[in-house]
């Protein structure tokens, strides 16, 4: 746990960790309408204290989300709406799916959340994270970990098992857009750099955490162009690629944590801790902030 507030923590501002989580909830428990605050990496005036970002809402994702890739490991997914903090900003709303297993929800990328038009021009939005201390914008499965952190908060936790092996705390999550989609393959193409990037994503119950004095942070989408860069195997050796050209994706997922039998919607449950990393190498994406 780490407090970012002088004297008593505000259970709003800490930033929590794995050795925080307890236990795990079912699905459905994870399942209705939050208030969503996080650390807005890209706010000009240098506030690195969450902000308000009104509602998300979490659904039951059934039991396939579509991409091979995650459907060859998971078999429960929720599909969560509102984490780009500006849902209000793409033609037809954004969500993302993340896979439910063992009381956890594992993040996944990439994806397609959803698309904007800016400046006259139409994008696709993928998802990928960050690490503290490095420039990189990953892909992969499992990089941050959404777990209950104290009752009515659910918090996205770095992995910690990816701290272990690969030395990367995992706190952020990054929206990038791009001229070009396959939906065949999942392969984004022509990437511009990012729109949105929040770190230490935190949930909570409107019912026990009401964010009634809170004005929510309303931001128009401002894109950040840049390089990008790609990390690959054991050694994370760099490799440049150009602007309009995407690394291959070798993101890899961790591996499940076991799933016990889950009884009433909000009941707790208990994991196992240890989620394995199977892989060292990731798909690393650099860019600079595109300016207004």
């Amino acid at each position: 746990m780490q407090q970012t507030t002088a004297g008593k923590p505000d259970p709003l501002q800490i930033h929590y960790t794995y050795d925080d989580v307890e236990n795990g909830l079912t699905k459905a428990g994870y399942c209705g309408t939050w208030d969503y605050y996080a650390v807005d990496a890209y706010d000009k005036t240098g506030n690195t204290s969450r902000q308000y970002f009104g509602q998300v809402v979490v659904e039951d994702g059934g039991t396939t989300s579509g991409y091979a890739d995650f459907d060859n490991v998971f078999s429960d997914y929720v599909k969560v709406s509102g984490l780009t903090g500006a849902p209000q900003a793409f033609n037809a709303g954004e969500s993302q799916y993340m896979a439910w297993s063992g009381g956890l929800l594992y993040v996944l990328a990439p994806q397609l959340i959803g698309n904007v038009t800016l400046q006259g021009t139409d994008y696709f939005v993928n998802v990928a994270y960050t690490a503290e201390g490095d420039d990189g914008v990953y892909s992969g499965r499992g990089l941050l970990l959404g777990a209950p952190v104290a009752d009515g908060l659910v918090a996205f936790v770095p992995n910690p098992q990816l701290q272990a092996s690969n030395n990367l705390t995992f706190t952020g999550m990054w929206f990038g857009i791009y001229a070009g989609y396959d939906p065949v393959t999942n392969k984004f193409s022509g990437g511009e750099g990012g729109i949105v990037f929040h770190e230490w994503l935190l949930l909570a119950d409107p019912d026990l955490y009401p964010a009634a004095d809170m004005a929510s942070v309303v931001k128009a989408l401002s894109v950040q162009p840049g390089n990008y860069v790609e990390l690959r195997g054991p050694e994370l050796a760099k490799v440049i690629v150009g602007e309009n050209r995407m690394p291959a994706d070798r993101g890899r997922e961790c591996e499940i944590v076991g799933m016990p039998a889950l009884g009433a919607a909000k009941a707790k449950v208990e994991f196992r801790q240890g989620i394995a990393a199977r892989s060292a190498d990731f798909t690393r994406r650099t860019g600079a902030k595109i300016t207004e």
